[in-house]
């Protein structure tokens, strides 16, 4: 084969949950405390737990790469060692639980999807030991690659100066009344309803200046005005309308966060109790909001993580992530005309954060939040490619970058817990092709270099 895929690298989102802590305390912040809000206080005991859902598309996810997607893109060499090479497939991954046992969930399905094992048994590594990177800083050395933001105080300190610069206010002015009339419809509070002890609590306790999958301090946008504020807020609008879309009837029976764990690599709280519901959660904030609201919240949300994370400090967060993309397909091309059993492994796949691929794609110099927003179980392939040229001559490499936002856009908003979970295969679409290889490691360098004066 004169061109052919010779070694893939994945990043993936973890599967569905349950709300974040900080959305539900931002958007609790505002509420009277005796006041209720339907569409954030019923997840209370749920609070981000992956749910049965969010591990069966991992698992889902994990079957169709290695066995429809590899199969029919990969080259007959990269088939043939994923079938039957032990160490073909590394896996690396942010140490956050939810996103630890999305890895354990993706392994399983790729090891459903092969004819013969892949290796032994593929190997549930460490998540705390997945990524050693020179760059890792303070934290976990794998915050580097999959949470670079929650210690590069550069960034911090430039998105804090977005937050209060005229990008987001003057977009605020604008669409003042527009975003209150969001909150207000998406927020409508029973006030005959008093909330429970739990949620009081939860609402009250004091938060961890990063969430664990991304977003900043709330109490940094308490500084902002009641508009920015507002449209800063949509991002977590945005987040109860996904979290709605993909909670379905087996996640009320599990209980929410009911994915059981695996191996070593198993973060330490794995093994706490199952947080249980008092009811099943219902789509308040969905049925609260027409379609074209809706749309218009992902547009407004859109615009928040635009300012963000497409930026020229916010390339300088993927780089640690692109790096190892970039060494790990290098080792290939290193390695051609090598001995198999030297061969670097063909498939690494990464669990990781919606906030990792948007580093990941501005380190790429995509310039612009790309379609939709980053739905669970979204996920990014860098293909390395391998071009035979003519006798005697060496052969070329380049690279191509596909990015699937939202993999399954059919989660069950009617409640029926039957309906067959589907990947949604033709969302793959390609952001980058044919670049050179060496042009993508000068990327990776070149992402963090200063600002010229």
């Amino acid at each position: 084969m004169d061109d052919e895929v010779v070694a893939s690298f994945v990043v993936f989102r973890h599967g569905a949950r349950g709300l974040s802590a900080n959305a539900f305390r931002s958007l609790r912040a505002d509420e009277p405390a005796a006041a209720a809000v339907p569409a954030v206080d019923q997840w209370a005991h749920k609070l981000d737990d992956l749910s049965a859902t969010g591990e069966l598309q991992m698992h889902v996810l994990g079957e169709w790469l290695l066995g429809q997607y590899l199969s029919g893109r990969a080259g007959d060499e990269m088939r043939s060692s994923l079938l039957t090479e032990a160490g073909s497939v590394r896996w690396h991954s942010s140490p956050v639980d939810r996103v630890v046992r999305s890895g354990h969930a993706f392994l399983r399905g790729c090891r459903a999807a092969s004819r013969a094992p892949v290796g032994p048994e593929l190997p549930l590594p460490s998540a705390q030991d997945a990524v050693h990177d020179a760059d890792g800083g303070a934290g976990d050395a794998s915050d580097a690659a999959f949470r670079p933001w929650v210690h590069n105080e550069p960034y911090r300190a430039a998105a804090d100066e977005w937050r209060r610069g005229p990008a987001l206010s003057g977009k605020a002015l604008a669409t003042s009344g527009e975003t209150r009339r969001l909150h207000r419809a998406a927020l409508a509070r029973a006030a005959e309803e008093a909330p429970s002890p739990s949620v009081q609590r939860g609402a009250a306790a004091e938060e961890d200046p990063s969430r664990e999958d991304g977003s900043e301090d709330h109490k940094r946008s308490g500084e902002l005005s009641p508009a920015s504020r507002r449209l800063y807020r949509t991002t977590y609008l945005l987040e109860v309308l996904e979290c709605e879309r993909h909670w379905c009837p087996r996640d009320d029976e599990a209980g929410g966060g009911a994915v059981a764990s695996e191996g070593p690599g198993a973060a330490a709280s794995s093994s706490a109790p199952l947080r249980l519901g008092a009811r099943g959660i219902r789509p308040v904030l969905t049925a609260s909001l027409p379609p074209s609201r809706r749309r218009r919240v992902e547009e407004l949300a859109r615009f928040v993580w635009g300012g963000r994370f497409f930026s020229r400090p916010a390339r300088r967060l993927g780089r640690p992530l692109l790096r190892l993309a970039v060494a790990t397909l290098a080792a290939h091309a290193d390695a051609a005309g090598a001995a198999a059993a030297a061969a670097p492994p063909r498939l690494t796949v990464c669990s990781a954060h919606d906030y990792t691929i948007l580093a990941l794609l501005s380190a790429l110099r995509v310039s612009a939040y790309p379609g939709r927003v980053m739905s669970f179980g979204a996920f990014v392939v860098l293909e390395l490619r391998r071009s035979r040229g003519a006798p005697g001559r060496a052969p070329a490499f380049t690279v191509d970058v596909l990015l699937n936002a939202e993999p399954f856009p059919h989660a069950s908003t009617s409640r029926l817990s039957s309906r067959p979970l589907r990947l949604c295969s033709g969302g793959t679409r390609a952001l980058v092709s044919d670049v050179p290889l060496e042009s993508l490691a000068f990327l990776a360098e070149a992402a963090s270099a200063p600002r010229r004066a």
